[in-house]
């Protein structure tokens, strides 16, 4: 019987035990990677320390497994700008882009804040994971019912808690959190800055201030990228709870339950602040 299976196996296509070759930029994207993945292999992510998404530069065995890759997932371009010129480099067909790639510069890519994005997105990542390994499709998709039912639960869950605090006003430091908030149907009347890359000038931190009082604001909301000071400033005297989150998920452990991790840190984070 053992020579019998060690002959089967010997038949088999080398492709089935051929290790899958993925490579992602950022933790929520490896969680939802590595979850499609389950069972055939372990995807690489080349953002595991608290770098900028923006602005990581990437070390020699990180560009290697770029250049070795069979594909590299990524948000978008205008998104990683670290490895922007990386990426133009490399075969488009090697290239998943979690946002359309043409989108303007000025776009919001932080689209990993809304779940049925996220759902929609590991729809097509399997699908070009099927491609490339065809002989994997099967797991993939059974992985993919998985999750999308996974993630549909997570989204209830995420919806129910705050729905309470739907008519609560608050204010975010960037348009960062802007796909959480609409998509939790959340009152945000203000935003301080369009990006948190953008220069706190003194009109802007007097409208948001003046946006606080009139609303009677009692939720600021930033994330970790932006130093404490420049909130401060815009809580000063208020009655407000002034909350700070972080969005990439820098202190949860790399797993396929990442995403579901974050995305509950990042409820409990906005419900306390909007109590």
């Amino acid at each position: 019987m053992l020579r019998i299976l060690l002959t089967t196996l010997l038949l088999l296509p080398i492709s089935v035990f051929a290790n899958i070759n993925i490579v992602t930029s950022i933790k929520p994207i490896y969680s939802i990677a590595n979850s499609i993945t389950h069972n055939v292999g372990e995807v690489a992510l080349l953002l595991d320390s608290q770098q900028s998404a923006h602005h990581f530069h990437l070390k020699p065995s990180q560009m290697s497994l770029i250049d070795n890759a069979d594909l590299v997932i990524a948000i978008h371009p205008n998104m990683e700008e670290g490895i922007n010129k990386i990426l133009r480099n490399i075969p488009s067909e090697k290239v998943l882009y979690m946002a359309n790639e043409h989108d303007n510069s000025s776009a919001n890519y932080h689209v990993w804040l809304d779940i049925t994005k996220m759902q929609n997105f590991a729809k097509k990542l399997t699908a070009k994971l099927s491609n490339i390994y065809p002989d994997k499709r099967f797991i993939f998709e059974k992985n993919l019912n998985k999750l999308d039912i996974n993630l549909s639960k997570l989204k209830y869950s995420v919806k129910s808690k705050l729905k309470k605090y739907n008519t609560k006003p608050l204010v975010t430091y960037s348009n960062a959190l802007d796909y959480f908030i609409e998509s939790n149907n959340l009152k945000s009347v203000a935003k301080v800055v369009n990006n948190h890359e953008q220069r706190l000038s003194a009109k802007r931190i007097l409208d948001a201030r003046k946006a606080i009082k009139n609303n009677n604001v009692k939720c600021l909301i930033s994330t970790i990228e932006i130093a404490p000071k420049r909130t401060n400033i815009l809580a000063e005297n208020f009655d407000i709870n002034n909350t700070s989150v972080d969005i990439i998920g820098f202190n949860i452990n790399k797993d396929s339950d990442l995403y579901t991790k974050l995305m509950l840190d990042i409820t409990n984070k906005v419900e306390h602040c909007l109590q």
